[in-house]
């Protein structure tokens, strides 16, 4: 059963999503992925070699821009690949999404000397991904919400001709395993994090930069979250990303596509439970006849494949937006529609597991862990509830 339409893709979209599911099927689908995410040593959970191959066939750059080697990828093709990704695993989603939204920061808001040392060494190394750093112990839903009087913890103070960089952030997505950190950090202390926060690039063998703790976690465990420590950390003025105390906002009008991507990636895990729950529903027998001919359960697969449906539609539609509106781009369609898919996908998990019966909170099976992985989006690049305080800011103005 294919639940993905293709009449709104271009026949390079239609192409690339053939390619990524093969990739997916042949390269990710045969791991056992429960094996790799119980590992003992947190950097042996994830399988580099399926990140290696998925380096060859360009993934990892897909975003990149052309002219460094890249794909240059639109919204709506980065939206439809990290679902196809997703599929497979959620983390290896989280580690490619998370490398594609970066590697735009850096294409539009570098200086032309630092992207083109940045891209040079960044397109031919498969294991060059990538961290952004926003979270911190006293922000989370602060800086998606984005008050008036939110500052960042971390700081950044002018030495000569380089920044001091001094804090820490947590739960940060690929903090264990980055070749290149964007931190943002509070330039100007008497301004709010929108117009008082500077983005810097910083390579991780920078001294003084340490990633002092990897975060045990009950989804996405195939892709690290760690705790970074800055103590005096100095990096040159040209590592300075975009205007100084302006690095926030610029983000935020750079990466419009921010949160569908996010919304798309758990969507790939609710179909991956969808698909593997309707495989087993058609094969196990109760009742005489296979589960999923008995009414209530036939009935729930239905309602099941709509709201995969429905959620990916309104992602598809704001990475049209996206692409097609530029400037004018109203972000309250990615708050919708992020939280949407992510609501979905929690629903949609649960319920695909209870069609497994008792085997589907076995750790055997693997329709606990998409549900696990699911749980995560509830909170990851923004909670539910941050997501939903923007749309009603939006709808009372």
């Amino acid at each position: 059963m294919d639940l993905v339409p293709s009449f709104e893709l271009t026949e390079t979209q239609q192409q690339l999503r053939s390619e990524i599911r093969r990739f997916v099927d042949n390269e990710i689908k045969p791991l056992d992925l429960n094996e790799y995410e119980w590992r003992d040593d947190p950097h042996e959970r994830t399988p580099w070699d399926v990140v290696d191959a998925a380096g060859e066939m360009g993934l990892k750059n897909l975003a990149a821009p052309v002219e460094y080697g890249g794909m240059g990828a639109s919204a709506l093709t980065l939206t439809m690949a990290v679902e196809e990704i997703a599929v497979g695993d959620l983390g290896l989603a989280v580690l490619f999404d998370q490398t594609w939204k970066i590697s735009r920061i850096i294409a539009e808001m570098a200086d032309d000397d630092l992207r083109e040392r940045f891209f040079e060494d960044f397109i031919d190394d498969p294991r060059h991904i990538l961290a952004v750093t926003f979270t911190e112990p006293a922000n989370g839903t602060n800086y998606i919400v984005d008050y008036e009087g939110m500052q960042f913890d971390t700081t950044a103070e002018t030495d000569g001709d380089e920044w001091v960089i001094n804090g820490h952030k947590h739960y940060i997505s690929n903090g264990a395993d980055a070749k290149t950190y964007v931190v943002f950090a509070q330039t100007d202390p008497n301004a709010p994090a929108k117009d008082g926060t500077t983005a810097f690039l910083v390579p991780h063998d920078t001294e003084g930069f340490e990633v002092t703790h990897i975060h045990e976690k009950i989804s996405q465990r195939i892709v690290n979250n760690a705790t970074l420590e800055f103590n005096d950390v100095r990096v040159p003025e040209e590592h300075v990303l975009g205007e100084v105390d302006r690095g926030k906002t610029r983000t935020g009008e750079v990466l419009k596509e921010s949160h569908i991507e996010a919304g798309a990636s758990v969507l790939g895990v609710a179909r991956r439970a969808f698909e593997d729950a309707w495989e087993y529903a058609n094969q196990r027998t109760q009742g005489g006849k296979p589960i999923v001919e008995h009414q209530v359960i036939g009935h729930d697969f239905a309602q099941m494949a709509t709201e995969i449906q429905a959620a990916r539609s309104l992602l598809w539609t704001a990475a049209r937006a996206v692409d097609e509106q530029g400037e004018s781009y109203d972000h309250e369609h990615g708050h919708m529609a992020k939280v949407f898919a992510a609501d979905t996908a929690v629903d949609v998990t649960e319920r695909a597991l209870t069609k497994f019966g008792g085997s589907g909170i076995m750790l055997e099976t693997p329709i606990q862990k998409y549900h696990r992985d699911a749980l995560s989006f509830q909170h990851s690049d923004g909670t539910q509830e941050g997501h939903r305080e923007n749309i009603l800011d939006h709808m009372s103005t």
